[in-house]
């Protein structure tokens, strides 16, 4: 079933904890782009290898069909290549090429690691799918945001960036001030027409901070208590 949905929010991090944090992400991307470039190179060999004596070889279906390649069967099923990307492979296999048809695409390029850079203590932003990860040096404070789609959000935890950002979120030792919310809201939360329903929800709370705010969106006090009512009249 269809879900179109999106979140976003930004965290402050405690000092103490802000180059973990970092770290725990660039690692994830940089053992990720290790293996997407070993990926690409498989793919090349076999391209190469299928394509052997044969006249009219089409290059970039058999590329896009070996994307879409998966091992195992049933539930255990998962794609061949979990690591590199479409826009990643098809970059490094032909990057002269002037747009992204496979149709197009002719004898490729051996994959060069160039094509997949690593992060440094420098890089403060990383983008996959269609989440964002964005790090602000001088507020000590993480932005993670996922674009409107179907199951976009689904798709965007999935991926090792986003495991690798929220498992260390969650071992966080928040301090006084720090923490935030995640805010989201898909297509079924905004059909709703119950009362309250439609509005932007919390998805996710991290921190003093985050406490604090979810217990706004709650109708709560700032300790967590159900505030005194003014009670409704209803009409006989």
């Amino acid at each position: 079933m269809s879900r179109n949905e999106w979140e976003s929010g930004t965290l402050k991090i405690p000092t103490a904890e802000w180059a973990g944090l970092k770290r725990a992400v660039r690692d994830a991307h940089n053992k990720r782009q290790g293996v997407a470039y070993l990926e690409a190179l498989d793919i090349y060999n076999r391209l190469i290898a299928e394509a052997k004596g044969k006249r009219g070889f089409k290059w970039g279906a058999r590329f896009g069909e070996m994307l879409g390649e998966h091992v195992g069967s049933g539930w255990g099923s998962q794609p061949r290549y979990r690591n590199v990307e479409f826009h990643q492979a098809f970059r490094t296999l032909w990057p002269k090429a002037k747009d992204w048809s496979p149709a197009s695409a002719s004898r490729p390029n051996k994959p060069q690691k160039a094509h997949f850079p690593l992060a440094s203590a420098t890089t403060l932003r990383f983008g996959f799918s269609e989440a964002t990860i964005e790090f602000d040096e001088k507020s000590h404070e993480v932005s993670w945001s996922v674009e409107e789609n179907n199951h976009a959000c689904d798709d965007a935890h999935a991926h090792p960036l986003a495991k690798a950002l929220f498992e260390a979120l969650a071992k966080v030792k928040w301090t006084r001030g720090s923490g935030g919310v995640i805010v989201g809201n898909d297509e079924y939360n905004r059909d709703s027409r119950e009362s309250g329903g439609g509005a932007n929800y919390v998805k996710d709370a991290f921190g003093p901070g985050g406490q604090f705010q979810l217990n706004l969106s709650l109708g709560l006090t700032v300790d967590g208590r159900v505030p005194r009512r003014r009670r409704t009249r209803v009409a006989a």
